[in-house]
């Protein structure tokens, strides 16, 4: 049932739900974070089509809602109230992949593991985050930091094109060939993008994956595989983890490497203690990766010898 103190619910042809005030927020937005949730939005909208975005838009208006789209649902800085209309984009999930341009279309609500496994199938592959669960779009709004950086830049750096719903309800295809106003939109949502409107699909430019030269995951298995390993620190061997990942600076352009803090997860040895955690991922043949400065590193055993744990795939 609508609610009364919203008007015009006329306006949407898709998917909405008004939830009741009293709701549990967390389970009902199942969102990564429970930060920043302050209560149930005042409507939730799934559009199936641009034209639906168009609508929530102008729904939010009538009603003096502030929009907040969702696609893998990770940004967890965003507040949610019950002036929230928490548009979620999940049936925008269009893959289109044109090899002839090199190009893939796709939806706003596509996620990052399934535009992947789309274009490994075909075997090419594009810059992406590293982690499956999270929106495409959310992240190269942010820029699109990418294990690939080193081959292909950042993620906003293969944008071909942007398909956004503006506030003003506005639907515009806008790319480098853009001019004035249209141009700095462009320009703006590759990388500070967050908030300044819908996007509703993104071109993309795809890269073929021979062009890695990875090798087979075994002698009998001819998958490409990614050469990547792990090292596990206790907060005592900092000072030897962070001279590591110094010593990699600047590293191969086929490697990335990250340096992080973290916890044990839940149901291993380490579940809840302070853990640091050194990855390098290398995007060509194992020999290779093995034989660099920086993978060579990772193997030595006086490094080894201070981690809690070590795994190389």
């Amino acid at each position: 049932m609508a609610d009364p103190q919203l008007n015009g619910t006329n306006l949407l042809a898709c998917p909405f739900t008004i939830p009741d005030p009293s709701a549990s927020a967390p389970e009902l937005l199942s969102r990564w974070s429970d930060s920043f949730i302050e209560g149930p939005p005042a409507i939730i909208i799934s559009p199936n089509t641009e034209q639906d975005v168009v609508s929530a838009i102008k729904f939010a208006r009538l009603n003096n809602l502030t929009i907040v789209p969702t696609g893998g649902r990770h940004g967890s800085a965003l507040p949610i109230d019950s002036r929230t209309l928490y548009l979620d984009l999940k049936n925008l999930q269009s893959i289109i992949i044109d090899k002839q341009k090199e190009q893939v279309h796709f939806g706003g609500g596509v996620l990052t593991g399934d535009l992947l496994k789309q274009l490994s199938d075909q075997g090419y592959f594009t810059a992406v985050v590293n982690s499956n669960a999270v929106g495409v779009v959310g992240s190269l709004l942010g820029g699109g930091n990418t294990s690939v950086n080193g081959l292909v830049s950042w993620m906003a750096d293969s944008v071909v094109s942007l398909r956004v719903v503006t506030a003003a309800g506005e639907i515009l295809q806008i790319g480098p060939s853009s001019t004035g106003d249209e141009l700095a939109l462009f320009n703006v949502l590759n990388g500070a993008g967050h908030g300044l409107c819908v996007v509703a699909a993104v071109t993309m430019r795809i890269y073929p994956l021979s062009s890695l030269n990875l090798s087979p995951a075994s002698k009998d298995d001819a998958t490409p595989s990614i050469w990547s390993r792990t090292l596990i620190f206790p907060p005592t061997a900092v000072d030897a983890a962070v001279d590591a990942f110094l010593a990699f600076v600047p590293p191969p352009d086929p490697m990335n490497f990250i340096f992080g803090f973290t916890r044990g997860p839940p149901g291993t040895p380490l579940a809840g203690k302070p853990i640091i955690v050194l990855t390098g991922t290398y995007y060509g043949p194992t020999s290779e990766a093995e034989a660099s400065p920086a993978g060579a590193s990772l193997l030595n055993p006086s490094l080894v010898e201070k981690a809690l744990m070590a795994n190389t795939v």
